[in-house]
């Protein structure tokens, strides 16, 4: 279930770390791009009312879901380029295989996505990307493997995470066929 905090009750907390001294607010979610949508509003609404604080202070982004990055790249980079507000931006990009990223039920381009994080970077050179991936989901082959290390050497972010999959209770991937040995999944992570 989504619930996201008001705009008016994130700008209030950023005001008092403000008045307290702080200087760097993150902005966390499991999704940060569904920010909003349980009553109406969005991330970038919210970002919008960030900007008009007062003060020397950054923001960082964790998680923004690719999708979001992809569709509100432009948006972003209106932002990015009236001010240097957002330090840190993780993507979550899980695989750069479509095939591979249907499996995971996720929809998105993973070429539009790395050229919306070149494109962030081109924007705000000192915006920090950091994108995630998952090596040995079920299913993975050699050839979506390759597309993982295509994409890493395309896209210009500056952090990467590797996370070997492991089964979790609860899971579509759970009752998956096609389960990638240890020694495949610890050779990929590598």
């Amino acid at each position: 279930v989504l619930k996201s905090t008001p705009i008016q009750d994130v700008i209030a907390c950023i005001t008092s770390g403000l008045e307290q001294g702080y200087k760097n607010f993150i902005l966390s979610a499991d999704d940060i791009g569904a920010y909003g949508y349980d009553f109406g509003s969005d991330y970038l609404e919210l970002l919008s009312e960030i900007v008009k604080l007062k003060g020397n202070f950054k923001i960082e982004l964790r998680f923004l879901e690719p999708r979001w990055l992809i569709r509100d790249i432009s948006k972003i980079a209106k932002i990015l380029t009236d001010t240097a507000l957002i330090s840190f931006v993780c993507v979550p990009v899980q695989s750069a295989s479509k095939r591979s990223l249907k499996a995971m039920n996720s929809d998105y381009d993973p070429h539009a996505c790395s050229e919306a994080i070149n494109q962030l970077q081109q924007i705000s050179p000192s915006t920090f990307v950091r994108v995630h991936f998952i090596t040995g989901f079920p299913g993975e082959t050699e050839e979506d493997h390759k597309e993982n290390m295509q994409f890493i050497d395309n896209t210009a972010f500056d952090m990467g995470g590797c996370f070997i999959y492991s089964d979790r209770l609860g899971t579509e991937s759970l009752l998956m066929d096609n389960k990638i040995s240890e020694k495949i999944k610890q050779t990929r992570h590598k």
